[in-house]
């Protein structure tokens, strides 16, 4: 390994790609290539990455120390953006091969073409004769200089001729454009206060980066949602309720310079990963908002020890005996509580002296001690009411002195006293085939009465309890002298298929035509149809061959829809050219590829296809 014997100063603030070109600029190589290739042992004419890789193979070339190296990771690069953002073992790894979710992450947070503030070009060439990148004027979600004030520019005013040539391989080192026409003052613009404040954050929880990773911001962060109530009893947060107060507080205009959207948040995807150490890192500024929700300031979130614990729930005891023949009913004698944990939390209770236990229930820390069910009345009142039964008391005075519903009471002496007990029910056996009997002599006069009778009237006339009741019982009987059933293929067909049929061809080729005006990004089957239509319409569709059968018109045009792999790729081709040209790169079949997933196995006839019609765009 060489040692490199140059190397340029260092400026304040500066961007590394910055940094990279001035160092190919003042060295003797023709090709760009060589300098990062001297830099970087990597072989690319690209000067795109934000984070390249082997930097640490670089510091060994400039025999940087520790304190050296760190001193350039801070000031020229963006790991101590994201730094506090991901997980230990990511950062270990991420000077000699970043993974992709950190590249991921830091180009999610830089944009994506190199940007200029025109009263920072004037200073640097009046302090160091020459002009560098700010790295804070890379940050997406800044669009003016937070120094100055003014919008920043990526072109000439103008010639708009790009300050960046392509892939960055050169940047202006006067400032002038390539045509050399001086950079011009922009306007003033004056950037939201909110979004400044999450810069500054973002700034100082930088500074702070040695110390931070993902796990301990995730752990605070979950702290004081604990402590704002944005956390259920089991540890999952409410995010939902979080989300729309964090719109209600920011406001959707601030959360739309920093790329999140109400669409973007209630997707599934968003929601699943929504305050985790996955997500974290992807959208670095919006959870500074979040940081800044909660806690005033960032050093008020870092610095301030703060706890969070659930309360208990039903408290400590002691608790009351709902039991108002109790001895002990009123006071809080019961000095012992068992819960369990559901969706809520339950707790039994079960007093010592009666041995009546109930149930209450603590749902989302919102208690009533009032509001509980009994489990079991317990062995006084078991006692008591048994014993004022055999002594020929009557259930109405047995009310009186256990003070319970006549229900309870009666529940018990059906299970206690069955033998007993039987004058009282209503149900008994000999009652009910009492009833039965004259059920069954009601139904004979009334069929003698009226002829003709089906059964459905019969059931009306009857009434439905005795007629049930009958059926369930003397089911034998009934079926002999009730009129037989009407077969089901005898009743007319209350659907016209083939009406149907057509009805459902016209919603089909209406949706159909729909589709086609969309233009969507997917490859357009039957099965894009079928998913907007009701759902009824959708079970006849996708039901059995049988059913299937009776729309025989529908079915068949739905068959013959059918796109080609080459007719989807042109079909969405000039979507995906706008997407590429509004990302600021290249129009090439690679660039192609690489913004839609739909071209990566393109046949020969199709690349060449592809290649004829970039050739007839205009630039």
């Amino acid at each position: 390994m060489d040692t490199l014997i140059y190397f340029p100063i260092l400026y304040p603030n500066e961007d590394l790609r910055s940094i990279i070109i001035r160092y190919h600029r003042d060295s003797i190589n023709g090709v760009f290539l060589h300098s990062k290739f001297e830099l970087f042992s990597v072989n690319t004419f690209k000067n795109e990455d934000v984070l390249p890789r082997n930097m640490e193979l670089l510091f060994q070339k400039l025999c940087f120390s520790y304190d050296e190296k760190q001193h350039f990771i801070d000031n020229h690069t963006y790991l101590p953006f994201i730094k506090p953002f991901i997980t230990i073992k990511e950062f270990s790894k991420i000077l000699t091969n970043p993974s992709l979710r950190c590249n991921y992450s830091i180009n999610n947070l830089v944009n994506p073409i190199i940007r200029y503030c025109p009263m920072c070009i004037w200073e640097d060439e009046k302090i160091y004769k020459e002009i560098y990148v700010h790295r804070s004027h890379q940050l997406y979600f800044l669009s003016s200089c937070p120094t100055h004030h003014i919008s920043l520019i990526t072109n000439c005013r103008e010639c708009d001729v790009p300050f960046a040539e392509k892939w960055n391989q050169k940047l202006i080192s006067l400032p002038q454009c390539s045509n050399n026409h001086p950079v011009s003052h922009s306007e003033h613009s004056q950037t939201d206060v909110q979004v400044l404040n999450i810069y500054d954050s973002l700034i100082k929880i930088s500074k702070r980066s040695s110390t931070l990773h993902a796990e301990e911001i995730l752990n605070r962060l979950l702290t004081y949602a604990g402590l704002k109530e944005y956390l259920h009893f089991k540890g999952a947060v409410h995010k939902r309720l979080l989300l729309n107060d964090l719109f209600s507080f920011y406001g959707e205009d601030v959360y739309s310079i920093l790329g999140i959207t109400r669409e973007l948040v209630n997707s599934q995807y968003f929601l699943t990963e929504f305050m985790t150490i996955n997500q974290m890192a992807k959208y670095i500024p919006f959870y500074i908002s979040i940081i800044l929700f909660f806690a005033q300031t960032i050093n008020e979130f870092l610095d301030t020890t703060v706890a969070y614990s659930y309360p208990l729930p039903f408290g400590c005891g002691p608790w009351p005996c709902v039991n108002r023949i109790c001895p002990q009913h009123g006071p809080e004698t019961i000095t012992f509580c068992k819960r369990y944990i559901h969706d809520y939390v339950s707790g039994s209770f079960t007093c010592p002296v009666c041995g009546m236990s109930y149930f209450r229930q603590s749902k989302y820390g919102v208690e009533n001690e009032g509001d509980y069910s009994i489990d079991d009345m317990g062995f006084l009142w078991k006692n008591t009411v048994d014993k004022l039964y055999s002594s020929g008391h009557s259930i109405t005075q047995i009310i009186e002195v256990v003070q319970s519903k006549r229900h309870t009471i009666s529940k018990h002496l059906d299970t206690k006293h069955k033998s007993l007990y039987i004058k009282f029910n209503r149900f008994s056996e000999d009652y009910e085939q009492k009833k039965i009997d004259l059920l069954k002599q009601d139904l004979v006069k009334l069929l003698d009465l009226q002829k003709g009778l089906n059964r459905k009237q019969i059931r009306e006339s009857l009434g439905h309890r005795g007629y049930n009741l009958l059926m369930k019982h003397e089911k034998i009987w009934m079926e002999l002298i009730l009129p037989s059933r009407k077969d089901r293929k005898d009743r007319p067909n209350q659907l016209n298929f083939d009406s149907l049929d057509n009805e459902l061809l016209i919603k089909v080729q209406n949706l159909h035509h729909t589709i086609l005006i969309e233009n969507p990004m997917r490859s357009i089957s039957k099965h894009s149809i079928i998913r907007r239509l009701s759902k009824n319409d959708q079970w006849r569709l996708l039901s059995t061959e049988k059913k299937r059968s009776k729309l025989p018109k529908t079915i068949k045009y739905l068959d013959g829809i059918f796109e080609a792999k080459e007719d989807y790729q042109k079909r969405i081709f000039p979507k995906v050219v706008e997407k590429v040209k509004n990302s600021g790169k290249t129009l090439t079949v690679n660039s192609i590829r690489r913004y839609s997933k739909a071209y990566k196995n393109c046949s020969p006839h199709l690349e060449e296809w592809l290649k004829a019609q970039i050739l007839n765009i205009p630039s």
